[in-house]
């Protein structure tokens, strides 16, 4: 995982999974309060790249993605960790 600053002081975290899935898998995206793209190719996994901003660490730590995953499914959702 990547941290960097950008422009007015915005926080940045990146990272970037792959995950092997089944010929027509369900793909979900819940509660995500930002851009997403999904791009499909003739292969047999996924690719997932977040890219999550705030102008605040502690909003970077307590506003996580998670990601849930099986052959047949890929879920990306948004949660907050705020334990």
């Amino acid at each position: 995982m990547q941290y960097g600053v950008a422009a007015q002081e915005e926080l940045r975290k990146e990272s970037r999974q792959t995950f092997s899935l089944s010929a027509n898998p369900r793909v979900e995206v819940l509660n995500i309060n930002d851009q997403v793209t999904i791009q499909t190719y003739d292969a047999d996994e996924a690719e997932v790249q977040i890219i999550r901003r705030a102008n605040r660490k502690r909003d970077l730590k307590y506003h996580t993605v998670r990601i849930e995953h099986t052959p047949d499914c890929l879920v990306v959702k948004g949660t907050e960790d705020r334990a």
